[in-house]
């Protein structure tokens, strides 16, 4: 009897355990891991600063302190959405605590490390975290275990609902995802599965022919600025070599970028290959955009006028393409027009360029409008020149 109370007495504790972790509050100096399904660029860890804020990509700051890890996803995702910067936001918030066992991932990912291990953790949560890359083979993913078993996983049959092909991970276990095999005779070198990493395809079959160096250059042609050859430095990626070009011209398609590599060309999509890694010998062009959909930028910047739209474009984009702002632009209240019923919306674009909220999507026919300096200063430093003169005229009178 006294074992069986012993034993309900355990249960209870772990219980109540289990509940206060879940109703645990946010302080300042904790590490929590953010998840969200939309968009793996936000899956990292943040720390809380002393302000009781963390820094979130493309959002800016956001107080979660005293919020238990539910209310902090709900107010992430909610300002994600109000804020445009997505049109659904599943957000996952947990407080990083000291968990003595981890669980390994590496391979074909974006992120290789370690994660604490939690009770009934599954592979879609490691895989959150790691992020496969484009040449990742799901199909073989492999959980290694501590003692040394390993189990294949085809996760490209995942079910959702069911939990099919989404295994429960232990304690010490190690995810590793492979590349896929490097044998595409005859392909098609733009299909989606294409390695970006290695070789943009061989539709000729046979021995892959080598990437041709010219003196360690990149090539960027196209609707860019500054057209030409570009040094090559290890670990350069395409968005580099587009800044160093001067950045993106004013008709150029944003959304597409065509690689060509030892005579074999690849259409990369941006913004989400704009990490690809280049290699000596590669060129790049940037299209030209053919749709007739624009932006209108008017107001104090350097070029004010239509602009061509692309899928994608943000509202630091069309000032960038307007030429930037004149001096004394107001820009803490850009006001953005759209056409239909929606109501004018006004912008601070200082607190984008500051990291405080996420820069704005735009859409076709929009019109963005920038005000110059507030009347009254116009008027005070009108005044005071009027004023520098009549002093002049006097003393040169006399």
């Amino acid at each position: 009897m006294k074992l069986r109370l012993l034993f309900l007495l355990i249960v209870a504790l772990f219980g109540a355990i289990g509940v206060l972790a879940q109703d645990a509050k946010i302080k300042a100096g904790d590490k929590i891991r953010l998840m969200c399904e939309e968009e793996s660029a936000l899956n990292k860890d943040y720390t809380v600063s002393d302000d009781g804020l963390v820094l979130i990509d493309f959002l800016g700051a956001v107080k979660i302190s005293d919020l238990t890890e539910k209310q902090a996803a709900e107010k992430i995702s909610k300002q994600l959405v109000d804020e445009r910067i997505l049109s659904k936001a599943t957000i996952r918030v947990e407080i990083v605590r000291g968990e003595s066992q981890y669980i390994k991932f590496e391979g074909a990912v974006d992120t290789e490390g370690d994660t604490p291990y939690k009770k009934d953790m599954r592979l879609d949560y490691i895989l959150l975290l790691a992020v496969p890359t484009a040449e990742a083979d799901l199909t073989r993913i492999q959980i290694i275990s501590a003692s040394g078993k390993t189990t294949l996983v085809d996760f490209s049959k995942f079910n959702k609902e069911s939990n099919a092909n989404n295994p429960i991970i232990q304690p010490g276990d190690k995810i590793v995802v492979p590349k896929k095999v490097a044998s595409n005779p005859g392909g098609n070198p733009t299909s989606p599965g294409t390695n970006p990493g290695g070789n943009p395809g061989n539709p000729g079959g046979g021995e892959v022919k080598p990437p041709t160096v010219r003196n360690g250059k990149v090539k960027i042609e196209g609707a860019v600025f500054l057209t030409g050859e570009y040094d090559f430095a290890e670990g350069m990626t395409v968005r580099e070599a587009i800044l160093r070009a001067g950045g993106y011209g004013n008709n150029a398609d944003t959304g597409k970028v065509v690689l060509s590599r030892g005579g074999t060309k690849r259409e990369l999509k941006m913004p989400d290959d704009a990490n690809f890694a280049l290699m000596a010998g590669d060129m790049i062009s940037i299209p030209a955009t053919e749709s007739n959909e624009f932006i209108i930028v008017t107001g104090s910047v350097n070029k004010p006028g239509r602009i061509p739209f692309s899928p994608g474009m943000r509202l630091s984009d069309a000032i960038r393409l307007a030429g930037g702002f004149v001096d004394g632009a107001r820009k803490n209240r850009l006001k953005v027009l759209s056409t239909g019923n929606i109501p004018p919306r006004t912008v601070n674009f200082e607190d984008i360029e500051l990291g405080y909220t996420g820069d704005l999507i735009l859409k076709p026919s929009q019109t963005i409008e920038i005000d110059g300096p507030l009347p009254s200063t116009l008027n005070s430093q009108v005044t005071r020149k009027a004023g520098i003169a009549a002093v002049l005229l006097f003393l040169l009178g006399t």
